[in-house]
């Protein structure tokens, strides 16, 4: 999958949050890129110490709806420290508790203020059911899309 990106900073970050996927005897490292990683990304030596940091390899499609939402809150924890290109959209944990708070365990939203800023959601039930019905294509809004992207006939 890094392969399919045209910016080598953004492949590395992605085989870096995607590594416990592999398949295989596949590399964790995006092909046909630099054999050195880009500056200013932290790339271990060892690809493989990646995994340390890695929620566990989703098995079933419940545990990949919530493996996506960690890896998505992972991504934000880090760069909630870094200056925005966008402060208009503050990264955060997502679902925050005001938008789930059945979400959340008393000691988890403990950690989620400052200065840790390191909670999470923890109940992973009500986070689950939250996440699916929050994404279903009911909730999808097509109003701002440009029509050649909502065309249901291939134009190739």
């Amino acid at each position: 999958m890094p392969r399919f990106f045209s910016c080598t900073h953004c492949a590395y970050h992605f085989a870096s949050a995607t590594a416990n996927l592999a398949r295989p005897n596949e590399s964790l490292l995006p092909r046909r890129r630099t054999t050195n990683h880009p500056p200013g990304l932290d790339w271990p030596k060892d690809p493989t110490q990646l995994l340390a940091n890695l929620p566990i390899r989703p098995r079933t499609a419940e545990h990949e709806v919530l493996w996506l939402n960690e890896v998505h809150n992972l991504v934000n924890m880090r760069i909630a420290k870094l200056p925005s290109a966008d402060p208009a959209a503050p990264k955060v944990i997502y679902p925050p508790p005001e938008l789930c708070p059945n979400c959340w365990s008393a000691q988890a939203l403990h950690n989620s203020q400052a200065p840790s800023f390191n909670g999470t959601p923890d109940r992973k039930e009500e986070l689950l059911n939250f996440l699916v019905d929050r994404f279903r294509v009911s909730h999808w809004s097509l109003n701002s899309l440009p029509p050649e992207l909502l065309a249901l006939e291939d134009s190739t």
